[in-house]
Order: structure tokens, then sequence, then C-alpha cells
């Protein structure tokens, strides 16, 4: 993450990861395409993280369905 925040680009990126003996989750090197799924990745979890807490819910309904076998 630091290294996409310093401004370097997804293939310098998987080449600086592949030159430091980084390996991907199934062993293979790193290629800019990996890198940007997993930048995304990175990216959705701190756009959920980063949503703001809903502390009270209200005006909703419950509804209690039979459901037959």
């Amino acid at each position: 993450m630091k290294l996409k925040n310093d401004g370097l680009g997804y293939r310098r990126i998987s080449k600086e990861l592949n030159r430091l003996g980084y390996k991907s989750s199934m062993g293979k090197e790193f290629y800019p395409s990996l890198i940007s799924v997993i930048w995304k990745k990175i990216e959705k979890k701190q756009r959920i993280l980063n949503q703001q807490e809903i502390v009270e819910y209200s005006d909703f309904d419950i509804q209690l369905i039979q459901i037959q076998n």
C-alpha cells in the first residue's frame, strides 16, 4: 500500500515485489493486473470500513411469513 501511496504504478509495484522475493497467494510472481485487482479490493474494503456507523434503527416493520413444506 505504501508503494501505491508513494505514486508508483502497478508495473513498478509488481517489479519491486518480485525483486524483493514476494510471491502471490498462489506462489507465483506478481504482475501489473494482479496488483490492480489487489488494489481495488483494498480500496473497496477501506470504503466499507470508513462508512458511517448506523447507531439507531427506526421506522421499520417486521413481517412473519409461514413457509409450507
